[in-house]
């Protein structure tokens, strides 16, 4: 293929097997014009035009090197798109500060970890490992007991009891005698308070998984469903046990939903089953103690 320089006139046969299928353009070795030697129709190449008459003496072939042809640029192949990055909360995991107590001491370590929870419920469920059941069922047990403390101290104050709104819990007698005494305050209670703990975990997780929720396991369900009762240290206010409640069952959706990183509607929905069957329980509850009454008994 001969190929002409339209700028100098220069002129150079080139080996057919030299020019690429593709290429189009080349550079004069001559005067460095770059320039279309031929166009190429679907792919397929074209003889090149003619070369126009040189004016002067021709130079010999052999005295200039041949022309430069030039590749077909190609388009730079797309980077291929990262990844989403996880966010942060999904990957980092920070100890919980009652499991720790080793590091900052029993008082500050319960003080630390119900601060956290009642500010910051979002981020601490966020990124609250999953390392156990026997720590969080502990700090819930304590707080317990501790709102069942500060009733029995109002109650000594002159205020009425709250402490029999549980379902199958007495009102604490003030002078811890009768029936309610020591041995209900810190053995019998706490021990069905801890089995309440569970089945209404259960419940929730069921509940959970029945809407293809609650991937982390039953263990983020529980440890959501404990630590969220930081809440019942409002009960050291008068009757701040009953706005504890309130507040603890807020701090329980927002555990749920972060702690599963779940949606808004499918924690709506599971907490609205629980509801509904403590809503039968206690009704229940209500009826037999109706049923059970002798006639005339509310005269």
């Amino acid at each position: 293929m001969r190929i002409t320089c339209p700028q100098c006139g220069f002129s150079r046969q080139i080996p057919d097997d030299k020019v690429p299928d593709t290429a189009e353009l080349a550079t004069c070795p001559k005067c460095s014009h770059r320039f279309r030697f031929r166009t190429l129709d679907n792919g397929q190449p074209t003889e090149s035009a003619p070369a126009p008459e040189a004016t002067g003496t021709p130079e010999p072939e052999a005295a200039q090197p041949d022309f430069r042809i030039d590749e077909p640029e190609q388009a730079p192949e797309p980077a291929p798109e990262p990844a989403p990055a996880a966010s942060q909360a999904d990957t980092v995991e920070i100890d919980v500060p009652f499991e720790r107590l080793d590091q900052y001491g029993f008082f500050p370590g319960i003080w630390l970890t119900i601060r956290r929870v009642m500010l910051s419920p979002r981020l601490f469920f966020r990124v609250m490992p999953l390392r156990g059941l026997a720590a969080p069922l502990a700090f819930y047990l304590l707080l317990f007991e501790f709102s069942l403390v500060m009733d029995v101290l109002w109650g000594k104050a002159g205020l009425p009891p709250v402490s029999g709104i549980h379902p199958g819990l007495a009102p604490l007698d003030p002078g811890l005698g009768g029936p309610a005494g020591p041995v209900t305050l810190f053995v019998i209670y706490p021990a069905m308070a801890a089995v309440i703990a569970f089945v209404t975990s259960g419940v929730l997780h069921a509940m959970l998984k029945l809407m293809r929720s609650g991937e982390r396991g039953f263990e983020a369900t529980f440890r959501a469903q404990t630590y969220s009762n930081s809440s019942l240290i409002l009960s050291v206010l008068p009757y701040g046990y009953l706005g504890g409640i309130l507040w603890g069952l807020v701090l329980l959706v927002i555990a749920l939903k972060n702690v599963h990183r779940t949606s808004w509607l499918k924690v709506a929905m599971a907490f609205a089953v629980l509801l509904g069957i403590q809503f039968l329980l206690a009704w229940s509850i209500v009826q037999a103690a109706l049923n059970s009454m002798p006639a005339g008994g509310l005269s």
